[in-house]
């Protein structure tokens, strides 16, 4: 084989060969991965989180609606069919 065609395949290889992905670059990778998963899981958990508190005031304020509403309209209702 030629000095020439030698030299290319030798480069190549070497080229080749620093760009394998090792297991340390790997486990690097999917530690990086799970650090953005758990910090998106994170911030999706807070803003749920602000959410049912929301919903939650929206729903005692309609129990105590409901429960005025009931006291003043129904019930005076039902004693009049009881009488």
């Amino acid at each position: 084989m030629p000095s020439k065609q030698a030299e290319v395949l030798t480069e190549a290889f070497n080229v080749n060969l620093e760009s394998l992905v090792t297991k340390e670059h790997l486990t690097a990778r999917f530690a990086e991965q799970d650090a953005r998963i758990d910090t998106r899981f994170a911030e999706q958990q807070a803003y749920m989180d602000i959410r049912f508190a929301q919903i939650d005031s929206k729903f005692r304020f309609l129990s105590w609606t409901q429960a005025i509403i009931i006291a003043a309209v129904i019930m005076p209702y039902l004693e009049r069919l009881a009488a």
